[in-house]
Parts: structure tokens; sequence; C-alpha cells
């Protein structure tokens, strides 16, 4: 690394801890959690228990990213950026087989931004969450462990899937994670009906069906089933350019009391009751 790019980095440094800092000190606690929890996750902070579940849910992880095992789904979401597929394809699906190692590898939360959502349901401790997008139940498996660990709230996580939907069910029983149930099918048949199972929810990921117009559609859907204030988490924000108009519609919306950019994911703090229009860019990845 030449002078310049460390130069360039210690100054990148700076500027996010100074946003996180100044957001840490701020008087919302809403704010003030999520600003914690960022800390928390840069800081790779844990006490014995929350260390001993991300260590076993990594250890997992390891395990399935090992995995030859043939898994044939039917995909309805837009496959690819440069796929491009139509509505009409994502409705019938695409049939793919993969190995469950690769599936794993590839569609799977990565540990730091698993350990982020982790840290967010561990500092806001919400009753109700939604994931959108199970794949073999890594991600969901944080999100319950720290529901777990809360002492209180459940989640529903979607997966179009059945044979996908199979394996997260698999890894939340093996680890005996039974506040947080898989349900199967489209989103555009599944989402309403959870939502109003849960309702008010607290705290909603969307990690799926990686579309311009489904996005927004699934955001003001959710809108009129959550809490007065709650977290939304947007992930593969950059994805496409589709992905890219959709965060931006999102992010600048005039419910949103604040909006942060991670650069891969984004989060906004929804307010039913209007927002204060606040946008910062702390790019983790």
């Amino acid at each position: 690394m030449g002078l310049t790019t460390s130069i360039r980095q210690v100054r990148y440094w700076v500027k996010r801890d100074w946003a996180l800092s100044r957001f840490a000190a701020e008087e919302d606690p809403t704010i003030r959690a999520i600003a914690i929890a960022l800390q928390r996750t840069l800081a790779g902070e844990a006490n014995p228990l929350e260390r001993v579940w991300i260590e076993r849910l990594e250890l997992h992880r390891r395990e399935l990213e090992s995995s030859n095992e043939k898994i044939t789904r039917l995909d309805h979401g837009a496959g690819s950026p440069a796929e491009h597929r139509s509505p009409a394809e994502m409705a019938a699906g695409v049939l793919v087989e993969d190995s469950l190692g690769r599936i794993c590898r590839l569609a799977s939360k990565g540990p730091s931004w698993c350990t982020l959502l982790f840290r967010l349901v561990r500092g806001l401790r919400p009753d109700a969450c939604i994931e959108l997008g199970s794949c073999v139940g890594v991600s969901a498996s944080y999100l319950a462990a720290a529901l777990h660990l809360n002492g209180k709230g459940s989640l529903i996580t979607l997966e179009g899937a059945e044979s996908l939907a199979d394996k997260a069910r698999e890894t939340l029983y093996r680890h005996g994670l039974t506040n947080a149930e898989v349900v199967t099918g489209r989103f555009q048949e599944t989402f309403g009906p959870s939502l109003s199972r849960l309702a008010p929810v607290d705290f909603l990921f969307i990690d799926g069906h990686h579309e311009e117009q489904a996005t927004l559609t699934y955001f003001d859907q959710a809108r009129s089933f959550t809490s007065d204030r709650s977290l939304f988490v947007f992930d593969d924000i950059q994805w496409s350019d589709g992905m890219g108009r959709a965060w931006a519609a999102i992010s600048t919306d005039p419910s949103v009391d604040l909006a942060i950019d991670f650069g891969a994911m984004g989060l906004c703090l929804v307010n039913r009751r209007g927002g204060r229009h606040r946008l910062a860019k702390i790019p983790l990845n």
C-alpha cells in the first residue's frame, strides 16, 4: 500500500468514525442504538454469550459452504444483474440447479454483514421481524439468535424456493431457534399475510427479488404494517442500476428519519408520522 493510499484510508476511517460518534451522541435513543451497533460491529465486540452464538453459526456456515449436495430450485427472483428477466419470467420462475455449498457462498450474507444484522437486533430489541430471502437460513439464524438473546421477539423469513426453505428450516432447527418460522412461496403472495400476522413490524430485512419496482412495492406495502418507527434494511442496493434507483427513491422518501448507505447494504429508519430526511454514507465494504 502506497503512502497516498494509506493517507486516503486513514482519512476514510476518521470520517467514518466521526459520523458514527456523532450519531452515537444523539438524544434519539433509536439512532443512538443504531450507531452503537455499527461501532460494536466494526470493533468486533461481543459478550461471551454473543460470541458463542456467532462462532456456532459460523461453524455451521462453513459446513454448508463445503457441501456438494445438489439443490434444484425454482427461482422467482431477478437472477443476475446481466439477465434482465421479465416480470412474466420472474412470476413463472426459472429452474436452477447448483450445489448447496455454492448457493451458500454466493447468496448468503457474509460474516460481517450477518454480525451487523445481529447487532442491530440486539440493540433495537424489536418484537416482530420479517426477512425476505431465507436462502439456506444463515442470516435468519443470526436474526433469530439475537432475538433469543434479547429474550423476546419473533421472526418470519420468506423463501420462494421450497428446496432452500427446507434447508433454512434445518438450519434453524439445528440451533433450536423456535422463535423463527420459514414461509414458502412467491413474495407477492406471502409478504402481505406475514406482515398482517406480525403487525406492527419493527424490523425488516429485504434480501430477495432484487428488482427495482418489486423493491419499491415491498417498501410501500410494509409501511402500512409497521410500528410508528421501524428499521428497514435493504441488501444489494448496488446490485444493478434498477436497485440503485430504488434505493435512491426509498432513502429520500418523506417518511425516512435517517438513511445510511453502507455500500452493499442500506438502512432506513422509517417514521410513519413523517421523517427528518437525513442521509449519511458510511461504506463498510
